[in-house]
Formats: structure tokens, C-alpha cells, sequence
């Protein structure tokens, strides 16, 4: 039987989506896996993040799992299915797609083309593409490696642990030249810690993939679902604005 580490990073509260699916991990485990829990109460994400995974790195669980404190997933067996998913697949890492809290319709799956502006695809890409989407099938479909997200994400820990002190979560600022109306300039860059992971995880040949299998409902002002395709965009029209920018 899996042992399992199911780590919520937060600053503030937990959503009631969240709270729900924590207890559906926690009633439902098929047989399959105990479940254990865990939280970070911290503003500086990567450190929480990194906290804990440093909890799964330094004990004998057998998968690790992060869920944000704003996303819920709709089907209460969405534990068994990840591991499900993730063995058919056979990929060490594996996360759920998450819808952007925007009206665009965005997803924070992205495709690595640019080195700081990748294109994020849409629910209305995802959901006329692969159930899962691997590294593999996101480079023959799309010619560049794939980004995912840390809101669900399940790691395979037989795996993963000899590559953790390789793993770090961090954050990425700086500049990027550009090229505007005026000439030349500069503009503040941001590159996220879940794409950054990404990178790190294709430079390592490590299997990884995103997933549609499961409905997650990412909380804000509104319920914005990954289940079906909505949105403003049906691709993402502001990595096509910077093409030639940048």
C-alpha cells in the first residue's frame, strides 16, 4: 500500500472546495494508499513549497502530493485516479489542469516556446487535444516541451527522491530586452516556480504530464472549472501580441 503526503501550501485560509476534496482524499483511498497531511502558512511560495517537500524527502512516504488552498476537484475518487493516471501514463509527476481566474479562458498550461513568454494554451486547446498531455506528445504536437501546473500535483516519490536536491522550487525576475515602437528597451520579466519545475524536469529527462481526466474548480471571485471549454480566447492572443517583441 501507497503511503501518501498530501501537502496544501497557504496564506490565509482554505477554500470549501478545498476542505471538500481533502476529505474525499482522505474517505476514498480505494484500498490504495493511506493519506497523511501537511501545510505551509507562508507568503514566500517556493520556500513554502520547498518546506514541504523537504517533509516527503526526509520520511518514507512513497508519493507526495501539493494542492493549492483555492482549487477543489469535482470527482470525490480524484486521488485513486491520479495514481491510476499516472501509472498508465508512467510518469513520476503528473498535475491536474487548472483553469486561470480570468475570462479568457486560459489555462496555466503552457507551451515552453519562448524563453520568457511561453504560450499558455486554452481550455478550448485542451479539450481538442490528448485526456493527458505528456512532455513527450506536448513536443510532437507543438514543437517545444510542456509547463504545468503546481495546484494538483502528484509525485511518484520511488522516483523522485534522488532528484529532489536537484528539484527546488524558486522564482525567476529579471530583465529581457525588447523591441517596441520607440526602439530598444527593457521590461521587467517574471517566470513562474511551476514552469521553472518544468524546465527543470525536461532538462532532467524526468516523464511529467498534465491531465483533464480530472475537473478541478480553481476559487476566486467565481468558480472557474477546467472541465469543459469556455472562455474569451480560443488561443492565447497575447503570446501571439509579443511575437516579434521580444
Amino acid at each position: 500500500m501507497h503511503k501518501l503526503l498530501i501537502a496544501v501550501p497557504a496564506y490565509g485560509g482554505l477554500s470549501l472546495p478545498t476542505h471538500v476534496s481533502l476529505l474525499h482524499a482522505h474517505q476514498h483511498t480505494a484500498d490504495l494508499y493511506t493519506a497523511h497531511f501537511t501545510y505551509g502558512q507562508t507568503s514566500a511560495l517556493p520556500f513554502n513549497f520547498n518546506r514541504l517537500l523537504q517533509v516527503a524527502y526526509q520520511s518514507d512516504f512513497t508519493h507526495f502530493l501539493m494542492m493549492h488552498s483555492d482549487i477543489g476537484l469535482k470527482n470525490p475518487l480524484w486521488v485513486p485516479e491520479m495514481f491510476k493516471i499516472q501509472v498508465e501514463e508512467a510518469v513520476p509527476v503528473l498535475s491536474a489542469t487548472v483553469a486561470i481566474k480570468s475570462a479568457e479562458g486560459l489555462t496555466s498550461v503552457a507551451v515552453d516556446t519562448r524563453e520568457h513568454f511561453p504560450r499558455r494554451l486554452t481550455l478550448k486547446e485542451i479539450h481538442d487535444g490528448p485526456e493527458t498531455l505528456t512532455n513527450e506528445k506536448c513536443k510532437r504536437l507543438y514543437g517545444s516541451r510542456l509547463l504545468i501546473n503546481t495546484g494538483v500535483m502528484l509525485w511518484d516519490l520511488r522516483v523522485m527522491r534522488q532528484h529532489i536536491p536537484n528539484l527546488a522550487f524558486e522564482f525567476k525576475d529579471c530583465w529581457v530586452n525588447v523591441t517596441g515602437q520607440n526602439g530598444p528597451s527593457i521590461e521587467p520579466s517574471f517566470f513562474p516556480e511551476d514552469w521553472l519545475m518544468s524546465r527543470k524536469l525536461d532538462d532532467l529527462g524526468i516523464p511529467y504530464a498534465t491531465t483533464r481526466a480530472l475537473e478541478t474548480i480553481h476559487i476566486g471571485n467565481a468558480e472557474y472549472p477546467s472541465g469543459h471549454a469556455w472562455g474569451n480566447w480560443e488561443t492565447d492572443k497575447q503570446w501571439l501580441d509579443t511575437q516579434g517583441k521580444y
